[in-house]
């Protein structure tokens, strides 16, 4: 982390596997505006036919789950996704909040170590975690801070000791190699401050709002 960032701090409530599976839900639904009763009913179709909510299913099973399931998680995110993050042991010290969204589940690789806060959102083809090959009895160094409501956008590559802060976004091919303040938009030509841009306008899943007003501002 930079000498002049803010420090940042991850929203990452104890919630039980079926707590963070539905909240996850709620996330890639949260443009929506659908009432809570529509949400529910449409919750296993949707289950079943949406990409994106799978690959969180399988990252949230390895979260919570047993480890003896990873391998098998890890199988099914590469098989089916070209993505992989499953590594949740006390010495990687992963974290991570409730409401994950994946609108384009492909190519994405998260390693053991990131911390990521809640209402995050992740595009495809991007690799978030350290800048170095980590030994398998080594601990996990520091890797990515990711705050609550960031927005990482595609063919991104994200690899070292920075935090990205509530409700920052990182654009498209960025190489990061610097802390991204709160707010701030850093796209491949630099960063412009909270200030300094109007910000994207989107909807965001918020730990403790009822689902029938999660689709409004």
């Amino acid at each position: 982390m930079g000498d002049d960032a803010t420090p940042i701090e991850l929203t990452a409530p104890e919630f039980s596997f079926g707590q963070l599976v539905w909240s996850d839900y709620l996330a890639s639904m949260v443009e929506r505006e659908e009432s809570a009763e529509r949400l529910a009913l449409l919750f296993l179709p949707r289950m079943l036919l949406n990409p994106s909510l799978q690959l969180a299913l399988t990252i949230r099973i390895c979260q919570c789950g047993p480890r003896a399931l990873w391998n098998l998680m890890r199988w099914i995110q590469i098989v089916f996704f070209s993505s992989e993050f499953h590594r949740f042991a006390p010495e990687d010290n992963t974290e991570l909040g409730p409401g994950l969204s994946f609108p384009h589940p492909a190519n994405i690789f998260i390693s053991g170590g990131v911390k990521i806060g809640s209402g995050v959102t992740i595009y495809n083809n991007v690799t978030i975690g350290s800048n170095r090959h980590v030994p398998r009895d080594v601990a996990t160094p520091v890797t990515v801070r990711i705050g609550d409501r960031a927005v990482v956008y595609g063919y991104c590559s994200l690899q070292g000791p920075y935090d990205i802060g509530n409700d920052a976004v990182v654009g498209m091919h960025v190489l990061l190699d610097s802390d991204v303040p709160p707010g701030a938009l850093r796209t491949y030509k630099g960063l412009r401050r909270a200030e300094e841009w109007k910000g994207e306008g989107r909807n965001h899943y918020r730990p403790g709002v009822e689902p029938r007003v999660l689709g409004h501002r």
